[in-house]
């Protein structure tokens, strides 16, 4: 093959000539509306909950129901939310309180039989059964309960300046 033979070849285009390809479909999404973990025992449940979120725009944590693996969800990154089954025992508000001091606003699935322990004795419950629209609902008024918390002080009050004894009272 000769040098003017491969500077007639048709088939390769300059780069500037190509069209750009479409990214994956599952890349071309939108990115994830937050990090949400699930805390649910019966795994039929935690998978529905997984696919519910999922095609919200969720990303989805767990299902996770032992405090080593809430642990390594949390020294991995940033969790926006938490979906935790109230039912699944006394564990559950282990894992409840062990994401309360994350900062972790999470939202309680319960069937109204059993209170909440004092200390989330506040926190939003959702009553099983509920629907997918009424979850999604729910979760989004958690979600944004942090953020108008924030808003309505965006700033840090500092304390007065502390009272300072004259030393000097003739002056």
């Amino acid at each position: 093959m000769t040098g003017s033979a491969a500077s007639t070849n048709t088939q390769w285009k300059p780069v500037h000539s190509l069209t750009q390809a479409a990214p994956p479909p599952h890349l071309a999404a939108e990115p994830p509306r937050g990090r949400i973990l699930v805390v649910e025992d019966q795994a039929v449940v935690a998978l529905d909950l997984q696919r519910t979120l999922r095609e919200a725009g969720y990303r989805v944590l767990g299902p996770a129901i032992s405090l080593p693996a809430v642990e390594g969800l949390l020294a991995r990154g940033r969790i926006d939310g938490a979906i935790v089954d109230a039912d699944a025992g006394r564990l559950a508000f282990v894992l409840a309180d062990r994401l309360a001091d994350a900062s972790v606003p999470v939202l309680f699935l319960a069937d109204g039989a059993n209170p909440l322990p004092a200390r989330h004795a506040g926190a939003p419950i959702l009553e099983k059964p509920f629907s997918r629209p009424r979850l999604l609902e729910a979760l989004e008024n958690v979600l944004a309960a942090p953020r108008l918390a924030e808003e309505a002080q965006p700033y840090a009050v500092s304390p007065p300046p502390p009272s300072w004894p004259r030393v000097f009272p003739q002056l």
